[in-house]
């Protein structure tokens, strides 16, 4: 840190190879420390690619933007793209650049792109950077864990980071080696010559996490833990979230039950509200509210 003007500094050790070195300027770094796994890029100083489409959207259904009509625009968008467009949503609503207004729909003004642009402009200047937090744990600890990992996500392809062949991302390729032997020994990989988890395994680690979360959560509150299978439904408020190592989750509370599903930006709104959960028998989970139809995992 400067000291002199407030400004602060990281140096990360890249899955490229090399070592970056970032202006982060006047930001809050308490909760960052030396060994963290983050995601870190340049803050746009103006409106983005996403504002661009999500303006483009509204215009066509009368100055409103939606996860829905995100998806009737573009049938072939993935579930992880449209979740980077509610992460997306949720910050342009915290700075008041859209308003909430029905059902998952926010208002977008017909000026939104040139108030987008003054805003991330004079934000950039502040904090240049924006930081995202992926995991808490170190590779040695992440190849023996019970659950989810980030290595799991590169196993998976879900993360699509390149990974240098020297310095961290040699690194990475040897602990995801281990971590294939890892769920070889507990079974949840049978083939002897894969490289890669599929995306049932994937899920399934993610709910092995979500299991060991509930067991958490049961020692300190004394409720129940409500495990859901497919084709099974639960119904709760969300009235707060639980974090771990990897994950965060919204916990929905139903008398002395509760179940568990992984937190989304779009679950704030429902503080407090009931919520209905729904489990696929593809293990995916959706949650509702009312009668307008929410977020799938």
């Amino acid at each position: 840190a400067n000291e002199l003007t407030g400004a602060s500094y990281a140096i990360v050790d890249g899955l490229d190879g090399r070592a970056h070195y970032f202006d982060i300027g006047a930001r809050f770094t308490q909760g960052l420390e030396a060994g963290d796994m983050i995601e870190i890029k340049l803050r746009s100083p103006g409106a983005t690619k996403m504002d661009r489409t999500i303006a483009a959207i509204a215009s066509e259904h009368h100055g409103l933007y939606s996860r829905k009509k995100h998806r009737d625009f573009d049938p072939s968008a993935s579930e992880h793209h449209l979740d980077a467009f509610e992460r997306r949503v949720e910050t342009l609503r915290k700075a008041r650049l859209v308003e909430t207004f029905t059902r998952g729909s926010v208002d977008v003004r017909e000026d939104f792109l040139e108030r987008v642009d003054r805003h991330f402009e004079k934000l950039a200047r502040q904090s240049p950077t924006i930081i995202r937090k992926l995991e808490r744990r170190d590779f040695e600890q992440q190849i023996t864990a019970r659950g989810e990992t980030w290595l799991d996500h590169q196993l998976a392809g879900t993360a699509t980071e390149p990974l240098g062949v020297s310095g961290l991302g040699s690194e990475v390729r040897d602990a995801m080696n281990r971590r294939m032997e890892t769920h070889r020994e507990r079974g949840l990989v049978r083939d002897p010559g894969a490289t890669s988890l599929t995306q049932s395994q994937l899920k399934s680690l993610q709910h092995e996490s979500m299991g060991l979360a509930g067991k958490d959560i049961e020692a300190q509150t004394g409720l129940r833990y409500k495990a859901m299978e497919g084709g099974q439904s639960f119904s709760g408020s969300f009235k707060r979230t639980y974090e771990t190592t990897h994950a965060k989750y919204a916990i929905i509370e139903s008398g002395l039950h509760f179940s568990l599903v992984p937190w989304k930006h779009g679950l704030e709104r429902l503080r407090q509200r009931q919520v209905q959960l729904a489990m696929s028998p593809g293990m995916d989970i959706s949650w509702t509210r009312g009668r307008s139809r929410g977020l799938s995992i």
